[in-house]
């Protein structure tokens, strides 16, 4: 049986762990939910994970 693995399964489990949910944090990447979710089945620049965890960093921060 082949075990799949999500693709950028660290930019999911930062959010979680900062308790900021993807729709939230696509909103701020002036994205939509779906084209968020898209983006993150396949590989990412290391510029988009910037952006991602700089939002994720910025809801965070507005929660507390």
């Amino acid at each position: 049986m082949r075990t799949m693995i999500a693709q950028n399964m660290d930019l999911r489990l930062y959010a979680k762990e900062h308790g900021v949910s993807m729709w939230e944090v696509a909103i701020k990447m002036g994205l939509s939910e779906n084209t968020l979710y898209r983006r993150l089945r396949e590989r990412q620049t290391d510029a988009f994970k910037n952006d991602f965890k700089k939002a994720v960093d910025y809801l965070a921060k507005k929660v507390d």
